[in-house]
């Protein structure tokens, strides 16, 4: 047995000299970014900027030469345009962010499960928005939920601009003047 193991030693151990770190792209998914273009240093053209590509994989080797803190710039086909201020030469993976779509895409409905709406002094609503990811909920941002657009419903004797992606059920509550509330649509616009 310590024969085979000196064989496989003496074997792996021109391999793994030989054997350059890797710096990996990936998205916020965690998959790889295939042909981004990655500049270390401060800028194309400027002797301490070098540009490398990430293969399918989404790696790059690190320079030989490349030793201490430095700016890494990655740029991408429907990426947001990353840099990361001072990366160490070691294996690590970055991640870079999607690009919004430019084009949004309406999504209505009416909301449901109003059944027995009670007379009790509060106005009931239904607000619609689309899941949240993990990092988004650590970054929790209300304006980030509430729609923008608005849409006109007439409360009285006012029109009044309500977000779109409310819901208002049916409903009538007393506030001194009885108020009859319907708007069981909502609108939501996601890209």
């Amino acid at each position: 047995m310590k024969l085979f193991t000196f064989f496989v030693t003496a074997l792996l151990a021109p391999t793994l000299a030989l054997a350059v770190g890797k710096i990996r792209i990936v998205n916020t998914d965690g998959q790889p970014v295939s042909g981004a273009t990655v500049i270390i240093g401060n800028e194309v053209g400027d002797d301490t900027g070098r540009t490398l590509e990430t293969d399918v994989n989404g790696f790059f080797e690190i320079p030989s030469d490349w030793k201490s803190l430095r700016p890494v710039s990655i740029r991408a086909r429907n990426y947001i345009p990353t840099s990361f201020l001072m990366v160490e030469p070691q294996e690590v993976e970055l991640q870079i962010h999607r690009e919004d779509s430019k084009r949004y895409y309406e999504v209505k409905g009416n909301a449901v499960g109003f059944e027995d709406i009670k007379k009790d002094g509060k106005v009931d609503v239904a607000l619609v928005y689309p899941a949240l990811n993990r990092r988004e909920l650590l970054q929790f941002d209300i304006s980030s939920v509430i729609s923008p657009e608005t849409d006109k419903i007439k409360v009285i004797t006012e029109t009044v601009g309500i977000p779109s992606n409310l819901s208002l059920p049916k409903q009538q509550e007393s506030y001194i003047l009885p108020i009859k509330l319907d708007k069981p649509e909502y609108r939501m616009f996601v890209r």
